[in-house]
């Protein structure tokens, strides 16, 4: 039994060590991974698949498209962190604020968990640790490591170092072409005429998730610390939706009225820009680029 407990205590030892050797050397590499090749670029994007498809940042100068498919605030906290640590031209950033990074489930932090990457753990403090382990699933504490601390995610994390964010798989604009309007309106069963559809994704819980609450006040933060100006804003999405992101708003007014915000949840695009009920494909995502870019040269926040 002795030896037992000797052996499971060196084992855990020995993956500790590997796992913070790991760390570090994914830490200096995101030094260079991080470092934007345009030093023109002022305004970074981040968010979910809202922005990833949505905003083409080719479209509206000095600015780089950091959303992606099923992001947390967490990550966001951690990818914010990486980009002005790396990037001191960086003076605005822009979140998609919506429900999907406000309210989470179960089910899709399932589905999205093999995003989690090792850069993230060089960049949490041990505060944002524990707050990742009071308000996290044991599931997800879990995967926090097994799905980051992998061959393929570190070896790839070593590979793509001095290549610049955009050559890692860790956001960016992404078009599409699909048009599934018609199909998602009746994969969900919803009344055209009702006006009033909500989807698990859209929804969530009831409260606002306290993990998304401590690493977006962190993330407004940071941004003080380093000078930063920080905007929320709200893609298009479908008027079918439109009652379903009232949740996200009393989020904002309750917690962060103070940030400014440009929501087009009222712009109501032809159903010809939508890939579905989410999501704009390329066609609407050139159409908001466009506005959002006018927007922003007006705006008082930059």
């Amino acid at each position: 039994m002795r030896r037992f407990i000797i052996q499971t205590l060196l084992f855990a030892a020995s993956a500790f060590l590997v796992a913070y050797i790991a760390v570090a050397v994914v830490g200096i590499k995101a030094k260079s991974s991080f470092k934007l090749t345009n030093p023109e670029t002022t305004l970074v994007f981040f968010g979910n698949s809202h922005v990833m498809t949505g905003v083409n940042d080719s479209m509206i100068p000095g600015s780089y498209n950091f959303g992606r498919n099923g992001e947390r605030m967490e990550w966001v906290y951690a990818k914010v962190r990486l980009i002005l640590d790396n990037n001191p031209q960086v003076k605005t950033i822009g979140i998609g604020f919506d429900n999907v990074l406000c309210f989470h489930n179960q089910e899709t932090e399932k589905v999205h968990m093999q995003n989690m990457s090792p850069y993230f753990l060089g960049v949490w403090s041990p505060e944002d640790f524990l707050a990742l382990w009071r308000t996290g699933t044991l599931t997800y504490n879990f995967d926090m490591y097994t799905k980051s601390l992998n061959v393929a995610k570190l070896y790839e994390a070593y590979r793509e170092g001095g290549k610049g964010a955009e050559a890692l798989t860790m956001g960016g604009f992404d078009p599409s072409d699909r048009n599934a309007l018609q199909e998602d309106i009746r994969r969900r069963g919803i009344n055209i005429q009702d006006g009033n559809a909500a989807s698990d994704t859209q929804i969530g819980n009831s409260e606002y998730e306290p993990m998304a609450h401590y690493f977006l006040d962190r993330i407004i933060e940071y941004c003080r610390e380093k000078g930063v100006k920080v905007f929320f804003f709200l893609p298009p999405q479908h008027h079918l939706l439109r009652n379903s992101l009232k949740k996200s708003m009393l989020v904002y007014r309750e917690f962060y009225d103070t940030i400014p915000y440009l929501n087009y949840m009222d712009v109501k695009l032809p159903d010809s820009c939508f890939q579905d009920l989410d999501h704009l494909n390329r066609k609407g995502a050139d159409k908001f680029s466009r506005m959002l870019g006018k927007d922003l040269e007006t705006a008082d926040f930059r």
